[in-house]
């Protein structure tokens, strides 16, 4: 259970990330104008519709389970913002792959595209092409993205995460309905789902910055 200062803070940076990110996707369509086709693609069409997917994603969740949840939302309501987390975390990773894509071909890396394999922008081989800004971005990242893929992979190919109705004390039998979502009770932890979302969307954000902040520079 939260406070009532942190809700408030949760629900701040929800809304705050949610007007940057309209205004990053303009940014992302102005840009992908001024690009070869490939480059367009990725810019244009992963990133910036992976972003507004996102964005759309994070806000039903905090419609549809809310951080100051204090009953059980219902098995509809559950369904539906399991969907929405799945979603979420599936094109959190997609969006990331979709930068790396667009910097092999803005920088016409055609020797990494060839091998599709190293195309990632936290790939080891991968960050050596890295322009400076995304570069010192990633390097601040790893160990986010780590845990990013640890949620995105069994989503993608073993057991989806689902939001847990409620979590019962073993001493009183009182239930805190915080929502919070896990893959497997058998193989990792209960994770807060706003705060965790929250910590994934600005993190994404900021990498995007970075990378128009670079291409606007390979213009220079």
């Amino acid at each position: 259970m939260y406070t009532s200062d942190f809700i408030k803070e949760l629900q701040l940076t929800r809304s705050k990330y949610y007007s940057e990110c309209h205004i990053l996707i303009e940014q992302l369509i102005d840009e992908s104008l001024k690009v070869n086709f490939e480059a367009c693609e990725h810019l244009r069409f992963g990133v910036s519709r992976r972003l507004n997917i996102l964005s759309e994603s994070l806000n039903e969740l905090f419609i549809l389970t809310p951080p100051d949840l204090s009953e059980d939302a219902g098995r509809e309501r559950r369904s539906l913002a399991d969907a929405h987390l799945h979603a979420f975390l599936i094109n959190a990773c997609g969006i990331i792959d979709n930068m790396a894509w667009f910097i092999a071909f803005h920088y016409e890396l055609d020797a990494v595209v060839k091998k599709k394999h190293e195309v990632g922008l936290f790939h080891r081989k991968f960050k050596s092409h890295l322009p400076n800004k995304i570069a010192a971005k990633v390097a601040e990242f790893t160990d986010w993205y780590n845990f990013l893929i640890s949620q995105r992979h069994p989503t993608a190919h073993r057991t989806p995460p689902y939001i847990i109705p409620y979590i019962e004390s073993s001493k009183d039998g009182t239930k805190d309905y915080t929502p919070g979502y896990i893959h497997s009770h058998k193989e990792g932890n209960i994770v807060p789902l706003h705060p965790q979302l929250l910590c994934d969307f600005g993190a994404i954000l900021e990498l995007i910055k970075a990378l128009l902040e670079d291409v606007i520079n390979s213009y220079a």
